[in-house]
């Protein structure tokens, strides 16, 4: 997950919740947090920020941190400080005294001091009489925490699922964390079974409810039952997403369905994932199409670039400037501006003459293009599960999307 790199500088600023998604920008040195119609939130500027498209490095001595929000809280690391967690006015809802911390799941967050690995609650007492050399995020009601030189999961009460341990671990995804044990790797349950007889030099956790998995070289998927559904005859595979998944064979790309039916043929250069069922390709002289679901050209327009489909729309570029395209292949945001971003939601970050702003679906700018960068728009995730001292009446109605994957 990536992470947000800031310092604290005081300013004035206005302190309005119109939506529900935050933006952060940045005009001249430093950066602001901001509402999609860019009103200011936090009387702080920031120095540099990690997005999750993009990573920027600083060493930890001369910079701060701030993280991705979750459950409503920013973990922070003031300079020569600890890291703490904020809320969205800037205030402490933790105080910073951890040396490690991780974001909050299920109401409970894996923070360290020393080598001491423990967990806390939102008001930032410890939940457990256990400590880990490592601990990891919840997901599906589990974690991975590590003792000594192994793994073991553990549920929300820190009650060991299975008396295994394992060698590698990574967060559950669909009910199963993908393990390593004796050398191979498997799929365990939340209950502490493996998920059938399989053992995998190669795999990737479930997405969509199919994990793919490789054998002799080659890729497959199964799904959460335990049965192989598509042989292992790939090259390369993306994940699957609305029953459908791009892959590669012999050196081109196609698309198939989870019963291994053909949904293009083999002979692109790239194959997106589908999005909305819209799938975008690129022929071997790079020009860009769109295909639906059944394998049709979802439209005779072609692009010199473009990406995947978000709320009906798509970012394309003729001639040197992008716009966006519906279904049909009509322009309706028409192409003007230097670069586009995909929606996320109701908005889209586009940059015009250098400067960055963000656009509604009507091309509308709820944020003009005046700044050098902008990063979002992103969501704040359960602030019903949020117990800190604001407004929740307010901040539940425009806070309450969970974040975009």
């Amino acid at each position: 997950m990536k992470s947000f790199i800031v310092f604290l500088f005081l300013t004035t600023s206005l302190f309005v919740y119109s939506q529900d998604q935050i933006v952060f920008v940045r005009e001249n040195k430093y950066w602001q947090i901001a509402d999609v119609d860019g009103h200011i939130l936090m009387n702080k500027k920031f120095d540099l920020v990690y997005s999750k498209y993009y990573e920027l490095s600083a060493p930890p001595s001369q910079k701060t941190l701030i993280y991705r929000p979750k459950n409503g809280l920013f973990r922070y690391k003031p300079k020569g400080y600890r890291l703490g967690y904020l809320n969205v006015k800037g205030e402490w809802a933790i105080e910073p005294k951890y040396h490690k911390a991780k974001h909050f799941h299920y109401g409970l967050a894996a923070v360290a001091n020393h080598n001491f690995h423990f967990y806390i609650n939102q008001k930032g007492e410890e939940v457990f009489e256990k400590t880990f050399s490592d601990a990891g995020d919840f997901s599906d009601g589990v974690a991975w925490v590590k003792i000594g030189l192994k793994y073991r999961i553990i549920d929300t009460t820190a009650t060991f699922i299975t008396k295994l341990r394992f060698t590698k671990v990574e967060n559950s995804s669909n009910g199963f964390n993908l393990v390593e044990y004796k050398g191979k790797l498997r799929f365990l349950d939340k209950d502490g079974h493996f998920l059938g007889d399989y053992k995998f030099k190669d795999a990737r956790s479930f997405v969509n409810g199919f994990a793919a998995v490789k054998k002799n070289g080659r890729w497959g998927f199964i799904n959460t039952k335990g049965k192989l559904i598509i042989d292992f005859i790939y090259d390369e595979v993306l994940d699957f997403k609305e029953q459908i998944v791009a892959v590669k064979k012999s050196g081109v790309w196609g698309a198939i369905d989870s019963k291994g039916r053909y949904v293009l043929n083999f002979w692109f250069a790239f194959v997106g994932p589908c999005s909305g069922g819209i799938i975008r390709v690129k022929d071997a002289d790079g020009v860009f199409f769109f295909y639906n679901k059944n394998g049709e050209r979802q439209m005779s327009k072609s692009f010199k670039e473009a990406k995947d489909f978000s709320e009906g729309l798509a970012p394309a570029r003729i001639d040197g400037l992008w716009g966006f395209v519906n279904h049909q292949g009509d322009m309706v945001i028409k192409e003007k501006y230097n670069y586009a971003f995909s929606f996320q939601g109701e908005y889209a970050r586009v940059k015009k003459a250098g400067k960055w702003g963000m656009i509604n679906k009507k091309g509308e700018y709820t944020i003009e293009p005046v700044y050098k960068n902008l990063e979002g728009p992103y969501y704040i995730e359960d602030w019903e599960n949020n117990n800190y001292d604001f407004d929740l009446d307010i901040l539940m109605k425009y806070f309450k999307k969970p974040y975009p994957n």
